[in-house]
């Protein structure tokens, strides 16, 4: 009788290990990327610039550090440091984030990624709002995160993805 008892425990607690494992699984997101380009992953300008769809109309080289580059695309903007690939802050649906997210979408899809996602604020003023969300809420996550602009209506307007702290 012990031993079954003693088999029983064994297999609820493997149970509920299995079961966690595979909640925080679900959880996580490998990546965050923009039109396939991984922030933080090592590029080239060239592939960048293909990635975006092409030549920037301004590249901007940052004084303090000659390493970073701005990449200017209209109102919209990449950046690269040291070959890494920093992010972006965009408002026009050529791009999109990891899961097919672009300008344009529904709020709400946000909550559809797996991740961390935490709510932001709505201002009556300026009828619009901010998601904030990051791949996970594991610490090791804590340098980027991907805050989604909305409006009144709940269409994204503006994406933000960079190194940032909740």
């Amino acid at each position: 009788m012990k031993a079954i008892i003693k088999t029983w425990i064994f297999s609820v607690m493997m149970l509920f290990v299995a079961l966690t494992a595979q909640a925080e699984g679900e959880n996580n997101v490998g990546s965050i990327a923009i039109n396939g380009l991984e922030v933080g992953g090592k590029y080239t300008r060239e592939q960048i610039f293909a990635a975006l769809g092409g030549q920037p109309d301004q590249i901007v080289q940052g004084i303090e550090y000659p390493t970073f580059f701005e990449y200017r695309y209209g109102n919209d903007r990449f950046y690269q440091m040291d070959d890494e690939f920093y992010g972006g802050d965009f408002s026009t649906s050529q791009f999109t984030v990891s899961e097919g997210i672009k300008i344009g979408d529904n709020v709400e899809d946000v909550n559809k990624l797996n991740g961390a996602c935490y709510s932001g604020d709505f201002d009556e003023s300026r009828y619009a709002g901010v998601v904030k969300w990051r791949p996970s809420k594991d610490p090791k996550w804590e340098w980027l995160i991907v805050e989604f602009y909305y409006d009144a209506q709940g269409n994204i307007t503006r994406i933000n993805i960079g190194v940032f702290f909740i």
